[in-house]
């Protein structure tokens, strides 16, 4: 792998806190936002970058996995209501108490411009997808976050949603 994935990985791909602190705490629930700057920055003036689907995947597989090891113990993915609603009955009092996770993605671009991607995550048990986050991908007009770094130097999209952010929706 190319060495700018490789950090990337390294650098977004766990937690920053301690799972064991949250559920000491009592927090009832983690809505784990999701989001690649490689495919959002790195991947100008591709609207969106194909590879942003895996590479969302990759993120989301790596926080199961880190669940599914020792912080299952204090964490548990949720992937639906129901799950939700078994999850948040359990207090913290309780031996079989764990914060909910909830998978959401930051910026409708981690789709990778196919609507395929919405059922995959669906099924993984995505509950929140903004539209947009930084820069405008494909789905929606987003407004300049960094007014000092253009889009790319991409043309200037339409306001509001584009034919695919119709679709998504």
């Amino acid at each position: 792998r190319p060495a700018l994935l490789k950090a990337g990985e390294r650098e977004y791909g766990r937690a920053r806190f301690e799972w064991s602190g949250l559920h000491r705490q009592g927090v009832d629930l983690v809505c784990a936002a999701h989001f690649n700057p490689l495919d959002e920055w790195v991947s100008m003036p591709t609207d969106p970058s194909p590879a942003a689907r895996e590479n969302t995947l990759r993120m989301m597989r790596l926080l199961e996995e880190e669940l599914a090891g020792e912080a299952g113990r204090y964490a548990r993915i949720v992937r639906n209501r129901g799950e939700l609603d078994d999850c948040l009955r359990i207090g913290p009092d309780d031996p079989a108490y764990r914060v909910a996770v909830i998978h959401t993605l930051e910026g409708g671009h981690a789709l990778g411009g196919d609507l395929v991607a919405l059922e995959e995550f669906a099924r993984r048990g995505v509950a929140v997808i903004t539209l947009t986050h930084f820069f405008n991908k494909g789905l929606a007009s987003a407004t300049n976050s960094f007014p000092f770094f253009p889009d790319g130097g991409s043309a200037a999209p339409r306001q509001g949603l584009s034919e695919f952010g119709r679709e998504a929706i």
